[in-house]
């Protein structure tokens, strides 16, 4: 939190200051990295968000990864006349003034957004804003966060907004529409009086500033929806909050086509999603001796294999290689047939089981199955794998060529009509990552005692190990046990789901750490937190017992609930229980005269049954 609780109309003092500024240029290529999600190519770039905060800062050190990355920076000042003016640094292009929200509620706060574009990879690079006037003593608290796309991309804003509540548990982040574009960040800051506490709205994470501030992101919205986040903050107090969606587009790629040393050609087609490749007949390629078998990005056929038609991701550009094969002379009666091998994608770990099928020259009518086939794998693109009959176990991207088939034609009276050389076409063979569970341990301990949480790996194939280096956990109340998210550890007796988050996992060997992804499964575990039984005993009784007097004793010990009955082993001793506090019992004892000097006992007895006794001395 960066000042403290106000009440109404009251001007906070001029203590701090946090500018918002996000680093995109509209019309500017973004780097590529892992896509966030799904739905979305965005998402956070390794070491963000980095916050700081002192008098007169003017400026914050980033780290950017990848040029064309987006980069954003949190900035608020309790004043009403001081804005920023400009922000600059080596490592961005031009920044962008997004968004201004003056909190006119609570009186004395200006937020802003800006936004840039990685244009070079420096470690601690600095951003330097300028402000409109001198800060004379503000203490600015600068939040920078930088985000990349998986395919090169174009930035731009979709809109912002801002807002501000007095004496509230809850923060409300601004609503935001975000547009009809398919990859899209919420990103917003808030700053409250008495520290924010993470929310739960779906989709949106929250990181806590060294004040107690808050900033939330979510890389992967829908289109056309309404976005707007929460938080909380204990006790209730006042929140400025400011927040912008901004569009990666996905910049257009051209696939090219090589007749791959044939004729002719066929037109290069380009866009930005996923599209059908225009049908090799739209063109007018062709190989004297040879028939188009499909399109491969290498000219050698072993890069990756795309059939006639076939959809393209368009996230790069590239050439794709006619690839052709031989016509084959079988005399005026045998037919000529193609046997492709199927493509496939697998989990590492999960078997590919390879199969071929006939694609072309079956006269109408007829049917074949292929039977007796033999593969042979390659790498392809990045992939190093040498041709080789055995199957690829690691993440990549491979070429499965057939060979050595046997075609049985249906009906069998056909079966002579076709040449037993075989044109054969290759398939493609993706592993993929496999997905690792991250899942908390379960932890019972008694109240008092600290929580130590810890984490297990699961998903591992083979021999593989992992452990889990570093990770947060959050601490929820489940059943009858009331406990908002949070990631301090309760200390009440109850029972709470313990949910891990940004896992660090470790594999061994460190070889095959690749064939896994970074984005886990967590699985929450169970915090039990107990209260040990009390115990009923007496251990010492305060005052004197004579014979023949009534006096008022208290008897010490634990575990005195629901005034307990006490008999004494003096015969005619009268007990009257007048107070229980469950530590002391206060009591009227009353001796007769005709008793007898010594020793006796107290027998306490609870109404469950249970018991304990103490000595006492009558003088």
């Amino acid at each position: 939190m960066s000042f403290s609780f106000q009440h109404v109309g009251m001007p906070r003092a001029l203590g701090k200051y946090v500018a918002i500024c996000a680093l995109v240029a509209s019309g500017l290529t973004l780097g590529v990295a892992s896509t966030a999600s799904a739905a979305s190519n965005i998402s956070e770039a390794t070491g963000f968000p980095v916050n700081a905060e002192s008098a007169n800062l003017t400026s914050i050190s980033i780290s950017p990864q990848n040029v064309g990355d987006l980069v954003i920076l949190s900035s608020q000042i309790h004043s009403q006349s001081i804005t920023v003016t400009g922000v600059t640094s080596a490592d961005t292009g031009t920044w962008t003034h997004a968004q201004s929200y003056v909190d006119s509620i609570n009186g004395v706060i200006t937020e802003e957004v800006w936004w840039a574009v990685v244009t070079a990879t420096t470690a601690a690079t600095p951003i330097n804003l300028t402000y409109s006037a001198a800060l004379g003593g503000l203490s600015p608290e600068l939040v920078a966060d930088s985000y990349t796309t998986s395919v090169p991309s174009t930035w731009s804003t979709v809109a912002g907004s801002g807002g501000a509540a007095t004496f509230t548990t809850t923060i409300d982040y601004p609503s935001v529409t975000s547009s009809s574009a398919t990859s899209q960040l919420y990103w917003g800051y808030s700053e409250s009086t008495t520290g924010g506490v993470a929310g739960s709205t779906s989709g949106f994470t929250y990181t806590s500033t060294a004040n107690g501030n808050l900033s939330i992101d979510n890389p992967a919205l829908s289109p056309a929806t309404v976005y707007a986040p929460t938080a909380t903050q204990t006790p209730a107090g006042n929140t400025t909050s400011i927040a912008e969606i901004f569009a990666a587009t996905a910049n257009p790629t051209t696939v090219t086509f090589d007749n791959n040393t044939g004729a002719g050609t066929l037109t290069a087609e380009t866009h930005n999603t996923p599209t059908a490749l225009s049908l090799f007949s739209t063109g007018n390629m062709t190989k004297s001796g040879f028939y188009f078998t499909g399109w491969n990005t290498a000219a050698n056929g072993l890069g990756t294999s795309y059939a006639d038609g076939a959809s393209y991701p368009f996230a790069a550009s590239t050439t794709l290689y006619a690839q052709w094969a031989a016509n084959v002379s079988t005399g005026p009666s045998l037919l000529s047939l193609g046997i492709t091998a199927a493509s496939g994608t697998v989990n590492y770990g999960s078997a590919f089981t390879p199969t071929a099928s006939v694609t072309s020259g079956l006269t109408a009518g007829d049917t074949a199955a292929v039977s007796g086939t033999t593969f042979t794998y390659v790498g392809s693109g990045n992939t190093t794998y040498a041709a080789s009959a055995t199957a690829p176990t690691a993440v990549g991207t491979y070429s499965v060529t057939p060979a050595g088939s046997t075609v049985t034609v249906t009906p069998a009276a056909d079966q002579s009509m076709y040449s037993t050389t075989y044109a054969y076409v290759s398939g493609v063979l993706t592993i993929t990552a496999s997905t690792l569970s991250v899942t908390a341990g379960n932890v019972s301990v008694k109240a008092g005692r600290t929580v130590a949480p810890g984490a297990t790996v699961s998903g591992l194939i083979g021999a593989d190990t992992a452990s889990v280096s570093a990770a947060t956990y959050t601490y929820t109340g489940t059943g009858s046990t009331t406990y908002a998210a949070s990631s301090t550890a309760p200390k009440a007796a109850g029972t709470y789901s313990i949910t891990p988050a940004a896992a660090t996992v470790v594999v061994s060997p460190a070889a095959d750490a690749t064939n896994y992804g970074t984005n886990f499964t967590y699985v929450p575990g169970t915090l039990t937190i107990t209260v040990p039984p009390v115990v009923l005993r007496a251990t010492h009784i305060a005052g004197s017992i004579a014979v023949g007097h009534r006096v008022k004793v208290k008897i010490h010990g634990t575990g005195f609930h629901g005034r307990p009955k006490i008999t004494s082993s003096s015969k005619g001793t009268v007990i009257v229980v007048v107070k229980d506090s469950g530590s002391v019992l206060t009591v009227w004892v009353t001796e007769l005269a005709t008793t007898r000097p010594g020793r006796a006992t107290f027998n306490i007895r609870l109404g469950n049954g249970k018991s304990c006794k103490i000595g006492y001395v009558i003088k």
